[in-house]
């Protein structure tokens, strides 16, 4: 048994992040860390394997308060059996949902909606870029889904600026 004792105060944060330490600060699976150095939307690590936690931070648009208020919802709407989620902001939500339930020929359902303001659906768009399929709509493949499942899963993380109100539809 060590008799080692941490030398730094708990309450002091890590400068460096592993890959998967780094995903989650700014609140994104490691499969699109990886994706976002890929096509440069993200600063590679310093080390091998490790990112530096202030390099991140301007990326970190979820973990820290945001300069402005929540104004209404970033939205993923689908449909059953859909391979494609529209990704888009709305002030009112089923307001916006029966709008576009015109549309289209499917019935439409609400599978997550975040509260955010319409920088946060830009910062969604540009990390989701590479299933992009025509204006907001995106292919809603297998890692689409389990980016939405990580931020309505980070309600710790991400506070009072994310809540599931996929009922309230």
């Amino acid at each position: 048994m060590s008799d080692r004792r941490p030398v730094l105060p708990p309450s002091l944060p890590p400068r460096g992040l592993s890959r998967v330490q780094a995903a989650e600060y700014i609140g994104v699976p490691p499969f699109v860390l990886d994706q976002m150095v890929e096509r440069e939307t993200m600063p590679p690590p310093k080390e091998i394997g490790v990112w530096d936690r202030h390099q991140l931070q301007p990326i970190a648009r979820f973990a820290d308060v945001p300069e402005h208020e929540p104004s209404g919802f970033v939205y993923f709407f689908t449909w059953k059996t859909g391979r494609f989620v529209k990704i888009g902001y709305a002030k009112k939500l089923a307001t916006r949902l029966h709008d576009l339930q015109v549309a289209v020929p499917w019935k439409l359902i609400v599978y997550a909606a975040l509260r955010g303001a319409k920088d946060d659906e830009r910062l969604i768009h540009r990390i989701l870029n590479a299933y992009h399929y025509r204006g907001e709509w995106f292919h809603f493949v297998p890692e689409v889904r389990q980016l939405v499942l990580c931020m309505k899963q980070h309600e710790d993380v991400l506070g009072d600026y994310l809540r599931d109100v996929t009922d309230e539809a």
